[in-house]
């Protein structure tokens, strides 16, 4: 499935109807019927704002927290399946550190002195925004 939204322009929710037609070597074959009842365009989880930053440090503790997404529109028109958060130390690449449908992250220990970055995606059947 290839998702055409931005190469056509399609506005998000819009019904479209569409027609098929295949072809292999031996030639195209017939169209098929039209969709009389449209499929509406959907596409991936819009970019999620970065993760609050909280420099409080509770017991050895290090909370990171980051809004869910509550729009349909927002959301991609799927259901949000899963958050992503990906950290690093320093100047280091992105990991993964944690999939989940919670909104809160916890680490423990942190090196004291190490600065830590963190960003946050959503995922939705349309892939990861």
């Amino acid at each position: 499935m290839r998702i055409l939204t931005q190469q056509f322009k399609l506005p998000f929710d819009t019904v479209v109807r569409i027609r098929i037609q295949a072809e292999t070597f031996a030639g195209k074959g017939p169209w098929s019927f039209q969709n009389l009842k449209g499929a509406k365009v959907r596409a991936k989880p819009q970019k999620m704002p970065m993760p609050r930053e909280l420099n409080e440090q509770i017991s050895g503790t290090l909370s990171i927290k980051w809004s869910k997404i509550l729009t349909k529109r927002m959301a991609g028109g799927s259901f949000i399946l899963e958050y992503i958060l990906e950290g690093t130390k320093g100047k280091e690449e992105f990991k993964e550190i944690y999939k989940g449908q919670k909104t809160e992250y916890k680490l423990y220990e942190p090196m004291q002195g190490t600065i830590y970055r963190f960003r946050v995606k959503a995922r939705n059947v349309y892939g990861s925004g």
